[in-house]
């Protein structure tokens, strides 16, 4: 039964992970209403925002048991079918679009997102590999959607009701995945007793994990959310298409692999070592960025060391923590990654729309990378090993 729970958390994580195809939809979307490179990455921000903060609430009706898994992830596709219908049906009112995939829509994906993995791991009662599965699903999503709405759009189809068609069968696909959730006895974290002594705070170790996680992932998410435009800025005519298919499979297959590389090692921590790597491959990216090989090859390589977060910072929660407060621990760390998408993206965008500076740009995500290093050296040097479960 927990292969079943596995793959569909995987189905619904494919289904979820279409936030990372943006740049084809933000393009269509830009063409479409003239909406500028900052405002629309704004929506994709603060759909990460809403994302990361909805899993905090889930995350702690999760742990108490009051509520079954299957009810939340059943909701979260209906709130995202809707975000998606509401954006379709705007008509290039920019609040309509942002209140539709930016409020809505991230309500969705944060109910879907925490509920699965929670459930998947919690079965496994494994580390890098289940997780690396669940959230390769959500790499994998935006390879799938991205391709898909590149070829409706390209044979003509309007940007409305394309949004309208992934709303319908992204909800109707979440939903059934959702019923084989199935929250086994003793698989979940069990709820604390009436009069129960409450465990203590989670403290500096879940505060250096989220200042660790923030820095790490704005690089990656400034180059996401600013595709379009980054391709559109080079001498030479780059696939966007393209380019989101390499970091989206990068992304997936970094997280499988680095998932199996944890597990291998469950000892050694190599958050730093993935972020080491996406920082060299965006500096490569700023440099070499007008010659085609070498362009497409650190979007690949950028994807592969973005990924690797998905994996390893909930891997090290869940190794802190334990699977008892997991649920409540890791949104706290996965809110950091909200906090930097509603920033980089934005910022990334208003940097290209003022001074049309790709390097500048870049270089704004590498200095966030370096800044998470130090944090997470600190992480290491300060915080004691983690308790024995029991």
């Amino acid at each position: 039964m927990k292969y079943v729970v596995l793959l569909a958390g995987f189905l619904i994580h494919l289904c979820i992970g279409g936030i990372y195809g943006w740049s084809v939809l933000a393009r269509a979307l830009g063409r479409a209403y003239g909406f500028s490179a900052g405002s629309l990455g704004l929506v994709f921000g603060l759909c990460i925002l809403v994302f990361t903060l909805t899993m905090i609430p889930v995350g702690r009706l999760l742990r108490s048991g009051r509520i079954d898994p299957r009810v939340l992830s059943f909701a979260g596709g209906l709130l995202l079918a809707a975000g998606y219908a509401l954006a379709s049906r705007a008509g290039g009112s920019y609040l309509q679009l942002l209140a539709g995939l930016g409020l809505l829509a991230g309500l969705g994906i944060g109910s879907c997102y925490i509920t699965a993995m929670t459930v998947a791991v919690a079965a496994f009662r494994a580390k890098g590999l289940p997780t690396g599965v669940i959230v390769a699903g959500f790499a994998s999503g935006s390879i799938v959607q991205s391709k898909v709405m590149d070829h409706v759009l390209s044979r003509g189809a309007g940007v409305d009701p394309v949004l309208m068609g992934m709303g319908l069968a992204l909800g109707a696909l979440i939903c059934l995945a959702s019923l084989f959730l199935f929250p086994r006895s003793g698989t979940l974290p069990a709820a604390q007793p009436t009069g129960a002594r409450p465990h203590p705070p989670l403290g500096l170790p879940v505060l250096l994990l989220a200042g660790g996680m923030f820095c790490a992932t704005f690089g990656g998410l400034l180059i996401i959310g600013n595709l379009s435009a980054i391709a559109a800025s080079l001498k030479w005519q780059a696939s966007l298409p393209l380019a989101v298919a390499l970091f989206s499979s990068g992304n997936a297959l970094g997280r499988l692999c680095w998932g199996v590389i944890q597990d291998l090692d469950p000892s050694r921590n190599y958050i730093k070592r993935s972020i080491a790597m996406l920082g060299a491959s965006m500096l490569c990216l700023a440099l070499f960025r007008n010659t085609p090989l070498l362009f497409y090859f650190c979007i690949l390589l950028s994807g592969a060391a973005f990924g690797a977060f998905f994996v390893l910072f909930p891997t090290v929660t869940l190794s802190r923590f334990g699977a008892s407060r997991f649920a409540e621990a890791y949104p706290i760390v996965f809110l950091a990654y909200g906090i930097a998408a509603a920033l980089s993206a934005s910022f990334g965008g208003l940097i290209l729309d003022l001074v049309r500076s790709v390097p500048l740009a870049i270089a704004f995500g590498m200095a966030f990378e370096l800044v998470g290093l130090a944090i997470l050296f600190g992480y290491r040097r300060t915080v004691a090993p983690p308790p024995a479960e029991g």
